[in-house]
């Protein structure tokens, strides 16, 4: 199984956010989004942007329902059929927070990047009776999946599958990153991996 920016939510700040850690999380949400933009060469820049524009075109219709929520209350289906992107999104955040995940039986791959949300760190992390390997993607959150680091996101996906469907621990993993190590279920820390940078 492969998770990306996955994370123990239930034992996160996120799952109790008081006014300081929003207020953290969106000069963090701020901070990061430009350190990505920072990070490319300018055609890369004019591909992210691209990216964001695209996205920010999808999040409309949850941002028009959360100003929808200000002036009546809200389901994320009405009796109509129309769907409230922004009470959908609400609720998966709070299922999200409430769940209590068990050590999965078999082997993770955690995807993420090189530096966490401060409030989705929780004090524990995700167990695989098999081990975690936590592959860290030279980019900031909320840019794993924008070019050029949506390619790397997908070949350490398609090297998992490969690996798993192969019954090898380790090989196909090397392709994508710089190294590869092990852990065990014996093992009470994940093994982590950072892929080199694209400049």
């Amino acid at each position: 199984v492969a998770g990306i920016e996955t994370y123990d939510w239930g034992t996160a700040q996120s799952s109790r956010p008081t006014p300081l850690i929003k207020a953290y999380y969106n000069v963090q949400r701020l901070e990061f989004h430009l350190r990505n933009f920072l990070l490319l060469g300018f055609r890369d820049q004019w591909a992210f942007l691209k990216s964001k524009l695209q996205r920010a075109k999808t999040r409309s219709k949850n941002w028009r329902g959360m100003v929808a929520g200000w002036f009546s209350k809200q389901q994320a289906v009405s009796p109509s059929g129309a769907v409230n992107m922004h009470e959908l999104w609400r609720l998966h955040d709070a299922q999200a927070d409430r769940y209590r995940p068990k050590p999965l039986p078999g082997k993770l791959l955690l995807i993420r990047p090189r530096k966490d949300y401060r409030s989705y760190v929780g004090k524990q992390d995700l167990v695989a009776t098999e081990g975690v390997r936590v592959v860290r993607v030279p980019a900031f959150p909320a840019g794993l999946m924008a070019p050029p680091y949506v390619e790397q996101v997908a070949a350490l996906i398609r090297s998992a599958i490969a690996e798993g469907l192969a019954g090898q621990p380790c090989g196909s993993l090397r392709q994508a990153a710089s190294g590869c190590s092990q852990s065990g279920a014996s093992s009470p820390r994940p093994a982590t991996i950072e892929l080199a940078g694209t400049r």
